[in-house]
């Protein structure tokens, strides 16, 4: 199997691994949540930043990988849980 690139990856996953990076942001100006949520936006975060996302991917080997959409996956599933909870008590007046 070919190296995953960081475009290959869902948004999810691409976040998740955004905040395990060392990130190039001014912090007197931005947080890490910004240039987080600039990067998945296609702003100039992301120039600032290609190397940096570059050399974590190379980095990474498949097995971290695999290990980081793991957990990804069981934090969607409980965020799908907990709406699902939500939404019949709150919504619908079940139990």
């Amino acid at each position: 199997m070919n190296k995953v690139t960081f475009a290959d990856l869902p948004r999810p996953v691409k976040e998740h691994l955004l905040w395990e990076m060392e990130l190039d942001y001014c912090s007197y100006e931005s947080s890490k949540e910004a240039c987080i949520h600039g990067i998945l936006n296609d702003s100039y975060d992301l120039d600032r930043n290609k190397n940096n996302i570059a050399n974590y991917m190379l980095a990474l080997s498949k097995e971290s990988l695999e290990r980081h959409v793991c957990h990804v996956l069981d934090r969607l599933q409980t965020e799908q849980e907990a709406t699902k909870t939500f939404l019949v008590k709150s919504v619908y007046g079940l139990k």
